[in-house]
């Protein structure tokens, strides 16, 4: 099994990294081992965790995935060969209180909390599990520097960020000498593009940051396994795939049938993953399983190279919708118009940019959309020209859009950047 760098933090993991949230809930301790024994024989030794692992059952309080690893590394004695990866932040019941955040004071009982399950040191990637804006982030990356310098910790990355949010954190690690978030783990795979394709892996790969996809397989959907909504029993998740069932996933699930049947013994599974592997910016994806037959299929993927026409059929068969049709049409009010600007393809970057902070946005080279609480706003570049549509918004503010595109791209000419917020227009 040839291992990955992983970005700049000196560390190698394996071109798949294991979900371990299956530990100590869908897989009990005697299968859990089995497929950790599996794992290791295969080369598969990049685990990834959390705290909060799995607090949504009934009766568990967090922290059994990791207590289940901890309890196999020290059965086994391979913690030397084991990379493992865990997160704080999210609600974990059986920690210190609060019981969530980043704070400093909470970060410093989660790690020892973690290490205490872990049965181990140190921790090889330490991430936060989602970003809180009731704690700065300098206090945040601060926490992790004593941890680092201690040994307990190698490296740190931010799991559910924004490309804002990111941005911010990386700046601060620069100008305070932080220690810097060198992982990304964003939600990525055929069935969910939008949030990572964008201004988040552009981030990324002009930060030479690691990154480790979660939800790789869309809650199993790409396996193949939920063809209709009489599928959807198999599975404690199969309530999380019902969303996939439509016209875009089931051609999803066309392409892999096709891509699979021209390598021989493929599933499709295997096929999302390897597209995965081979897309700009990922270090490698997650994906879980409850059986030693599911592990080696996963060991398959590794093998599976797919061809420049595979990575067409099914770059075509899961693009995202159109900005225009992306979310469906609004039965609120609706304005259009077509603004006469300088490179609109550019305004378009810089806005959903700077509207990011706030609302959801998606872009690429020629569109964007800002979904507001209660509207949203598409924008599709032109020659010279910048087409706009405002749907669920007052038609009264294209008239002030009008006038923000223009002062724009006049700042623009002069390199500076602007403030306009919807929040403060009623969206």
């Amino acid at each position: 099994m040839q291992p990955r760098p992983l970005g700049q933090t000196g560390l190698s993991i394996s071109p798949i990294v294991f979900g371990g949230n299956v530990f100590g809930w869908t897989a009990d301790k005697t299968a859990s081992f089995a497929l950790l024994d599996r794992l290791l024989e295969a080369g598969l030794t990049s685990i990834d965790t959390a705290d909060r692992y799995s607090a949504w059952v009934p009766g568990h309080r967090g922290g059994e995935s990791e207590t289940v690893i901890g309890e196999w590394m020290a059965a086994r004695g391979t913690r030397q060969r084991m990379q493992i990866i865990t997160k704080v932040g999210m609600e974990v019941p059986g920690n210190p209180a609060p019981h969530q955040g980043l704070s400093a004071g909470y970060i410093a009982q989660a790690v020892e909390a973690s290490l205490k399950r872990l049965r181990t040191d140190h921790i090889d990637v330490y991430l936060s599990h989602r970003f809180d804006d009731s704690v700065p982030q300098a206090e945040t990356l601060g926490a992790y520097d004593p941890l680092i310098r201690a040994g307990k910790v190698r490296a740190v990355g931010a799991s559910n960020f924004t490309a804002t949010q990111l941005q911010e954190a990386l700046a601060l690690a620069r100008t305070d000498t932080l220690p810097r978030y060198a992982v990304l783990q964003p939600e990525y795979s055929l069935m969910e593009r939008t949030s990572f394709e964008g201004p988040l892996r552009d981030l990324a790969l002009a930060e030479n940051l690691a990154v480790i996809t979660y939800y790789s397989l869309a809650s199993g959907f790409l396996t193949g396994k939920y063809r209709g909504e009489a599928d959807l029993g198999q599975s404690p998740r199969g309530a999380a795939v019902k969303k996939y069932l439509d016209p875009r996933g089931l051609r999803v699930l066309a392409a892999l049938d096709e891509v699979a049947g021209r390598h021989p013994g493929a599933q499709l599974g295997e096929v999302a993953l390897a597209w995965l592997m081979a897309r700009p910016g990922v270090t490698a994806p997650i994906a879980s399983a409850t059986s030693v037959a599911q592990v080696d299929s996963l060991v398959r993927a590794t093998q599976l190279k797919l061809t420049a026409e595979d990575m067409a059929q099914l770059n075509e068969a899961s693009a995202p919708a159109s900005a225009e049709g992306a979310r469906g049409p609004y039965d609120g009010p609706v304005s259009t118009a077509t603004i006469t600007t300088v490179e609109p393809a550019r305004i378009i970057l810089r806005l959903c940019k700077h509207w990011g902070h706030k609302w959801p946005v998606r872009y690429d080279e020629h569109q964007g959309q800002v979904d507001l609480s209660s509207g949203r706003v598409l924008m599709t570049a032109g020659e010279g020209e910048l087409r706009v549509r405002l749907e669920g918004v007052a038609g009264a503010d294209m008239p002030r859009l009008e006038e923000v595109v223009a002062e724009h791209a006049q700042r623009m000419a002069r390199d500076e950047t602007f403030q306009w917020d919807w929040a403060r227009q009623g969206g």
